[in-house]
């Protein structure tokens, strides 16, 4: 809130006062704090500055330089000003007569959102203006509300008592500063009026000349009313309730009624003078608020003579002397009655007042309280019978303009109360007159009769008139209509049971409608039902009353009506002017439809509300009440009778039962079918003649909209599924399943045709209907109400559960099959429909209406809902439509393979198309996500997430090319998205009174649900395609207007580049949203912060938006502001006040916030590490040591300073959030069900259930029991079942809720180690940051490592891996480091070593985590046991303490590691082979320097080591040479690592050689034939890279044999013997490696540098043997024996 801006201030204020007059504010302190900023304004009120010629003298100053401007000084600053600002100020003061500097000051306020339209600004400073006023009046009003009659225990009445009276001058103010407030509030009603003409003037100006008003001008003229209005409606309250304060004196009433008296303005605005005329009457004319003299004084303005008032508004008058007469009479009906009151002799004043009365009534004043009450209480729904009784009353004399601005709620229920009290007034103090009323008027009817002219005059019917006041004063209101039943002896009850008696056909058309209002509840609806019963009596024990209004009348009129012939009019038994007994049966009256109809909607409206009266018509009386009905209907009554008869039939299926529900479709359908005759109202068919079709009886209701309207209600009521029915399966059809089989072909697509068919065109077909848009619009919501539940009550998990699972599906259901359930329910028929073109055109043009103007109606009205109700059939279409054409509609060809009567367009192959050919529809889609109205916005969001995944709509290819051109939803929408983005961004800020709302009452505020769907919406289309620009890109601002994203920075007028699209709205959001508040995180918080984060991340990481989003997130330092927001958690916090330890979180909304905390934080990771690559790869290193540094915790602002933040360190936080785990529950009735059909995910390690399926299989399975008589209904253990059945369910959400946080604990890890592991591989720290790093992070993940492997395998993986990478960046780094951080790094080293030793030790550890373990053993033994060590070793003999732990570790952990190191290097897989020989080689420099070789060697000669190695890396090496492929390069690493090992053991000690000899090394050699080649033939390896491996391979093998030699000693004759042996045994393969080397310039064969090698290592062996000593006179001898060489 910004003290220095008066309309920001007063509509934070106003927002306040909104929760504070339900109780709901949580920030009083605040309110107090904002009242004591606004009181000098709400002081003055409307009192402002008027022009004056010194301001306008400085702001008109002599312009200087190029351009001219000139300087003023507004406020506390000064501005240069140009000509255009000058004049446009100047223009703002002249039409609001303001002061031109302050004008000056609007004028600047709105010049810096012009938007292009400069033109427009002296008009956006003249709303603001006004907008400005409207916030003070509505904040004076609200605070006057809360504190009219404040309780004195009510403390927050209270502060706004205090508030008020500070107001009107303090609480010590003397009278003439109330009295002065009260006339300033008047000159404030004449400014509002004046205003309102001039405003008036311009509109009129606009019509003369031709312009049109949807223009911005005109627009924002219409908007300056509608404040106007506001102002004058606020205003009018306020002063109302000074009256019922008792803040005003009765000579400043005098002066109001004068203003009154000359008021001359429009209806809409004369109107806001009743409240305080009614107040004023009933407080002024009480004798407990005024005295006698002052009560004469002021009758004497209503009164003839001198002193009586000359009103312009006569009926205003004449309401007003009423009122006031309502009052003023209780004086004179008291017995102690002063003298100076009566003023003459009591029959002459009773007389005069009488007269006055009359003459009143002559000036029609009950018209103008009828007009007010209707204009008031407008139906948003369609009501027949009340707007035909009112404008038969009213009949033209009172007319409210249909354009002007709906009055406002609250205003409607103040006149509605003080008309209450009117009412009260009128029936306890004027009784005589309200009986001569009546008199009166029989009078007059019975003149009427006597003449031959029929009809009674309208004018004649003033009680008619007082009742439908009455009606509309205690309409909505239950608790007020209770006064009528809470006491039978009281004014209210006897004036119902006396105005009951006598009643003429209109009248008694008005008395219904007063008991419909009165009877807005259950307990007044029963007590309606009971005074119809006559049950209604004074005293205990009196007889029943007979009143003309009863259920027996109702009946026996229905009864008369429903038996007469066609075409005669009924006849209306006659109660005026005749004797009892005497009826004259040939009188007819002409308004005896309004009668009949006032009759059946009277039982409707009572039927819908009162179970009794349900229960009564249904079970317990006699009369076939339904079979008149249907009569009625058939006889040629007119179509408003026939309308209320379907839709008493409708509210008799209120809280139906299957039976009754079942009955009405039998009689509906008897009654198409013509086996209903109105004669007797029996079933019956006439002999010789044909019944008429159902479908012809149908296109007759559908000639008339009205009755058509009804019929569809009755069909929905039918449809609806039975409430609270014991057996949750939805399997039932909504009609029986013998409907129509003996009439024509069984099921109701007569119905479904009618209304999908007929109905829903029908405003198409009768263009006169579209003029009526409130009767088109219901109409049309019914239609739709019909197809929304014929598709959704299409249970499509019984087909899944038949084909799934083993339960008996079949035999369980209701219907006769499962084929027959899917043939005969309306599912089929209407996805039929919906496929038809007249059911496409319809189904669009529901969504026509502009959404500007669909702002302007209230979300409850017809228009509203049936928008929202076309776009979720829509959506449910869309999603249905695979079930339909996957398994309905086989099933519906197989069983009806030749129908004629099909209505589906065969060239439309799925919605998907229809939604193609109506692409200008999709723009008002689009344009709806934008409205108010929040379900209207929700449905549209559902309906384009499902659109935006389609790929018909999403991935257009040109037919003649083949060649995608383009997203036409994209195209569609795009022209919209700067309109729509402006409306939706504010939904993205949460502001304090939202937030503080949301906490105190635990829900989530509407704002935040609109902004939850949009970011879902947005995630799943960016989802949909990563490739191309989608309608979330659209929505977000990334398109420029040629639909392209990189031009989209470029464009300087652009939302985006204005920074203030979509786009940056959710940035904005993801970094200010809080995620809880009161030591509590909060699931509704945290599930919005988690959407922005996603979607910016994946903005961020997508190839189309990387380079703009990631240039943009920079430009407003988005992770930086971001680092800061986060703060850390503890583990035990509260989610949602729960702690996550309770099992109970997972049920409620804590568990999905604990997901949502953990999705957040994998989020922002995943951002992070983006980032870092990002500014790695483009070398800004600049950048990227800011933003590494914002990850440390150290954020650097743009000043310079430093701002702390929490460390990426520290937000591990998320991972030590212990949930407990799902409770386990005991089973007996569900034990063993298979709920393998419900896992959505099966191949995942934590499944995930549908539960909806879940439901209906357990409700399969409970039909079962009780189908098999296990279990009987009623019993106990029938509710066992249930229980069992709620306890599985309830585990299946909790397991659903655990298996979510668990993986959502993974990603975050993942995400977590990623961007660790990139600070440190591209951070681009220095060294000795590096190892502080590294050493820190070591330190929070090692004890996370060793707890995961107990418990999470996956993140042990994940952490092994980054402590890999911080040792490796540790141990690089170590030479460098001082001793403090050397010790640290011992310390991290030595425990990484220890938890990786338990890691490989246990036997629940994967090959993959141990393969990781393995190198970072290795690593740490690298470092530790170096060679300097091992020199150091050698010169002290003193073992170091890290050698010694290290040794120490592995003992501890025994020969159990040596097998699993030895299994791994023997049956691992992939790289933990290689990884395990690794480990098991740098093992053996710790053993040498500690001297427990022998301790090494032993454990390896007890599992066969050495001998299974020799085999597994020697002797089968030549296969693998041979017949290479993907994986030698694995092989070969295997071989190289098992050689080096062997290598090293033989250099390690003479044990070492022994081991490999006695384990067959030479034998392993021989049986390879690695060695065994013909020169002559050359080598068999075709492979060129693979030979040239194979020679490396040679060379490390002739390494071993050197080494084994060389240990074992020139002396050990044994060892020189076989080294011999293996040159004699390969001579052939060493002579061709020597004679390739010694002429390398005609060699062509393998690489020289290869073949070197292998000919140095056998020269080197050669020469360690001494082969050649023993070999000169063999040669000799073969030489001698003619051998060949």
């Amino acid at each position: 809130m910004e003290d220095d801006d008066p309309l920001e201030r007063l509509q934070s204020l106003q927002r306040d006062l909104l929760l504070f007059m339900d109780s709901r504010l949580a920030n009083i302190q605040r309110l107090e704090l904002e009242i004591d900023a606004s009181m000098a304004d709400f002081r003055r009120l409307l009192d402002k500055k008027k022009r004056s010629p010194a301001s306008r003298d400085a702001l008109s100053a002599s312009p200087t330089g190029n351009p001219p401007t000139s300087t003023v000084k507004l406020g506390n600053e000064e501005y240069s000003i140009n000509q255009e600002f000058r004049e446009g100020a100047i223009q703002v003061a002249d039409e609001l007569d303001l002061d031109e500097l302050e004008a000056a000051q609007l004028y600047l306020a709105v010049s810096a959102s012009s938007d292009g339209y400069t033109e427009l600004l002296p008009l956006r400073a003249i709303l603001r203006f006004q907008n400005q006023r409207e916030a003070l009046t509505e904040c004076v009003r609200l605070l006057c509300k809360k504190g009219a009659n404040a309780d004195p225990d009510d403390g927050e009445a209270q502060l706004a008592q205090s508030a008020v009276r500070e107001i009107m001058g303090g609480a010590d103010a003397p009278p003439s500063e109330r009295s002065a407030f009260w006339r300033r509030c008047i000159d404030g009603l004449t400014m509002i009026e004046e205003g309102l003409k001039k405003t008036q003037d311009h509109v009129q100006m606009f019509a003369m000349t031709g312009r049109d008003l949807n223009t911005p001008h005109g627009e924002m003229l219409q908007a300056q009313r509608m404040l106007l209005t506001r102002q004058h409606e606020a205003l009018a309250s306020t002063m109302t309730y000074f009256i019922t304060s008792s803040y005003v004196f009765p000579e400043d009433y005098r002066g109001f009624l004068s203003k009154a008296a000359a008021a001359d303005t429009t209806a809409d605005i004369m109107v806001h003078y009743a409240p305080i005329l009614l107040a004023g009457s009933a407080h002024f004319g009480s004798s407990d608020s005024t005295t006698d003299d002052a009560a004469r004084d002021l009758h004497r303005l209503f009164a003839p003579g001198p002193g009586q008032l000359q009103w312009k508004a006569k009926m205003y008058q004449s309401a007003t002397t009423i009122w006031w007469l309502a009052e003023y009479s209780a004086r004179f009906g008291e017995p102690s009655a002063h003298s100076s009151v009566r003023e003459g002799p009591l029959a002459k004043l009773e007389q005069e007042r009488s007269k006055l009365f009359t003459d009143c009534c002559e000036g029609k004043a009950f018209h103008l309280m009828l007009g007010i009450t209707d204009f008031l209480k407008t139906e948003s729904w369609y009501d027949p019978a009340k707007a035909g009784l009112v404008g038969f009353l009213l009949d033209n004399s009172v007319a409210f303009s249909h354009d002007t601005t709906a009055p406002s709620r609250d205003f409607a229920s103040l006149v509605m109360e003080l008309m209450q009290e009117f009412v009260g007034a009128f029936v306890s103090n004027m009784p005589d007159l309200l009986r001569k009323l009546k008199t009166q008027e029989d009078d007059v009817r019975r003149r009427v009769y006597s003449m031959p002219v029929e009809g009674v005059q309208p004018d004649s019917m003033d009680l008619e008139r007082f009742m439908l006041v009455v009606a509309g004063a205690y309409q909505e209101d239950a608790e007020a209509a209770e006064d009528f039943w809470s006491d039978p002896g009281g004014n209210l009850c006897g004036f119902l049971r006396w105005a009951s008696q006598r009643l003429p056909t209109p009248r008694v058309a008005a008395f219904c409608q007063l008991l419909k209002a009165i009877s807005g509840d259950t307990k007044s609806a029963n007590n309606t039902h009971r005074f119809l019963l006559g049950e209604m009596s004074l005293v205990a024990g009196q007889p029943k009353i007979a009143h003309a209004v009863s259920w027996a009348q109702i009946f026996g009129e229905l009864e008369v009506f429903a038996t007469q012939n066609k075409g005669r009019p009924a006849v209306l038994p006659d109660s005026i002017g005749l004797a009892d007994g005497m009826k004259d049966v040939n009188i007819t009256e002409k308004e005896t439809p309004i009668m009949l109809e006032a009759y059946i909607r009277l039982a409707a409206h009572v039927c819908e509300n009162s179970p009794a009266a349900r229960h009564w018509i249904l079970r317990e009386q006699p009369f076939l009440l339904h079979e008149y009905l249907l009569r009625l209907v058939q006889s040629n009554s007119p179509p408003n009778v026939q309308s209320s008869c379907f839709d008493l039939l409708a509210a008799l299926l209120t809280d139906k039962t299957a039976d009754i529900n079942d009955g009405v479709w039998t009689a509906i359908d008897s009654w198409l079918s013509g086996g209903m005759e109105a004669g007797d109202g029996r079933q019956q068919t006439t002999p010789g003649l044909r019944p008429p079709p159902a479908k012809q009886y149908l296109r007759r209701v559908a000639e008339n909209a009205e009755i058509a309207t009804s019929f569809v209600h009755l069909l929905n009521a039918l449809m609806e599924p039975v409430r609270n029915d014991p057996d949750a399966l939805l399997d039932p059809l909504p009609f029986p399943e013998s409907l129509g089989s003996s009439q024509r072909r069984d099921g109701m697509e007569p119905y479904v045709d009618f209304v999908l068919g007929q109905a829903l065109a029908l405003p198409m077909a009768q263009p006169s209907l579209m003029e009526n848009r409130l009767l088109c619009s219901v109409l049309r919501h019914a239609c739709l109400t019909f197809a929304w539940l014929a598709l959704s009550t299409f249970n499509e998990s019984l087909v899944v559960l038949a084909n799934t699972s083993s339960l008996a599906v079949e035999k369980t259901i209701k219907t006769e099959s499962l084929q027959t359930y899917v043939r005969l329910h309306p599912f089929a028929r209407t996805m039929e429909h919906m496929f038809s073109n007249s059911t496409i055109v319809a189904l669009y043009d529901c969504l026509h209406p502009a959404v500007e103007e669909m702002e302007a109606f209230d979300s409850a009205s017809p228009v509203v809902q049936m928008t929202t109700k076309a776009i979720q059939v829509m959506d449910l279409v869309m999603r249905l439509q695979p079930t339909y054409f996957s398994i309905v509609r086989p099933v519906i060809k197989i069983s009806a393979p030749a129908r004629s009567d099909a209505v589906a367009n065969p060239a439309i192959a799925s919605f998907d198309e229809v939604m193609l050919s109506q692409l200008p529809a999709m723009g008002f889609v689009y344009f709806l996500v934008a409205s108010k109205h929040l379900e209207l916005s929700l449905s549209a969001i559902g309906l384009l997430g499902r659109l935006s995944t389609s790929s018909k709509l999403t991935s257009v290819v040109d037919p003649m090319s083949g060649q995608r051109v383009g997203n036409r939803l994209v195209a569609s929408v795009q022209p919209f998205a700067d309109a729509v983005a402006e409306h939706l961004r504010d939904t993205f800020t949460l502001d304090a009174a939202d937030f503080e709302q949301g906490v105190k009452e635990g829900t989530e505020p509407l704002r935040i649900t609109k902004a939850r769907a949009l970011v879902d919406f947005l995630s799943s289309s960016l989802n949909a395609s990563k490739d191309t620009p989608t309608i979330a890109h659209t929505m977000l601002g990334l398109l420029d207007v040629n639909g392209r994203i990189d031009n989209v920075i470029s464009e300087g007028d652009g939302l985006f580049a204005s920074g203030t699209s979509m786009f940056h709205a959710i940035a904005r959001c993801a970094n200010d949203l809080p995620t809880g508040a009161d030591q509590t995180n909060l699931a509704w918080l945290l599930s919005l912060k988690r959407g922005c984060m996603e979607i910016m991340t994946k903005l961020a990481a997508a190839t189309l938006t990387a380079p703009v989003v990631q240039s943009e997130l920079r430009s407003v330092d988005f992770l930086p502001a971001i680092a800061i927001s986060l703060l850390e958690t503890r583990p035990d916090g509260l989610w949602d006040d729960l702690p996550p330890s309770d099992p109970a979180v997972l049920l409620k909304p804590g568990g999905s916030g604990i997901r949502d905390f953990m999705q957040c934080r994998d989020a922002y990771f995943e951002y992070a590490g983006l980032e870092l690559r990002a500014l790695s790869d483009g070398r800004m290193d600049s950048l990227r040591g800011r933003q590494v540094n914002a990850l440390l915790g150290a954020v650097i602002e743009p000043d310079g300073e430093n701002t702390a933040a929490a460390s990426i360190l520290q937000l591990i936080d998320f991972f030590d959030i212990e949930v407990a785990a799902p409770p386990d529950i005991s089973l007996r009735h569900y034990e063993g069900v298979d709920l393998s059909p419900c896992i959505s995910e099966p191949t995942s390690d934590t499944p995930s259930f549908d539960l909806d399926l879940a439901a209906e299989l357990l409700a399969v399975r409970r039909r079962e029991l009780h189908l098999s008589s296990d279990v009987y209904a009623g019993t106990v253990e029938a509710q066992q079942v249930e229980d069992e059945e709620t306890a599985l369910l309830a585990s299946l959400f909790s397991q659903n809720a655990f298996g979510e946080i668990q993986r959502a604990r993974l990603d975050a890890t993942e995400a977590w180690t990623d961007v660790v592991s990139t600070i440190v591989t591209a951070g681009g720290l220095n060294e000795t940051d590096l190892t502080m790093f590294a050493l820190q992070a070591l330190q929070v993940v090692l004890s996370r490592l060793e707890k995961s492997l107990g418990d999470d395998m996956d993140a042990a993986g994940l952490f092994a891996r980054l402590t890999l990478t911080l040792i490796s960046a540790s141990v690089a780094t170590s030479s460098r480091s001082d001793s403090r951080a050397s010790s640290s790094r011992a310390e991290r080293l030595h425990t990484a070593f220890h938890v990786c030793v338990k890691a490989i030790c246990d036997s629940e550890t994967s090959l993959v985590l141990r393969d990781v373990c393995y190198r970072i053993c290795c690593l740490v033994l690298a470092d530790t046991v170096t060679p300097p060590a091992l020199a150091r070793l050698q010169t002290s003999k003193q073992i170091p303490a890290a050698t010694k732990q290290l040794l120490l570790q592995i003992q501890t952990a025994g020969e159990r590691l040596i097998r699993v190191i030895t299994e791994d290097a023997f049956s691992g897989r992939g790289t933990t082979r290689i990884s395990a020989l690794l480990f098991l080689d740098a093992l053996l420099p710790l053993f040498v320097s500690t001297s427990t070789l022998s301790i090494l060697l032993r454990s390896l000669t007890k599992l066969n080591f050495i001998p299974v190695l020799l085999d597994s890396s020697i002797t089968t090496a030549s296969h693998s040479f041979r017949n290479a492929d993907a994986d030698l390069p694995t092989a070969l690493s295997y071989f190289h690592t098992a050689l080096s090992l062997l290598l090293n053991l033989a250099r390690a000690s003479p044990e070492g050689s022994s081991l490999l000899l006695t384990s067959g090394l030479f034998q392993a050699i021989s049986d390879s034939n690695l060695f065994a080649t013909d020169p002559d033939i050359g080598l068999d390896i075709d492979n060129l890279a693979a030979l040239r491996q194979f020679y490396r391979f040679l060379s490390a093998v002739l390494r071993v044999i050197t080494a084994v030699v060389v240990s074992r000693g020139p002396n050990n004759g044994s060892v020189l013997h076989q080294a011999k042996a293996f040159l004699t045994q390969n001579r052939t393969c060493m002579m061709a490696v020597f004679k390739r080397v010694s002429k390398l310039d005609r060699t062509a064969g393998p690489p020289e540098v290869e073949a070197k090698e292998v000919a140095e290592e056998f020269g080197r062996l050669v020469v360690i043997s001494g082969w050649l000593e023993d070999d000169e006179p063999s040669e000799k001898k073969r030489t001698r024996m003619g051998g060949f060489t």
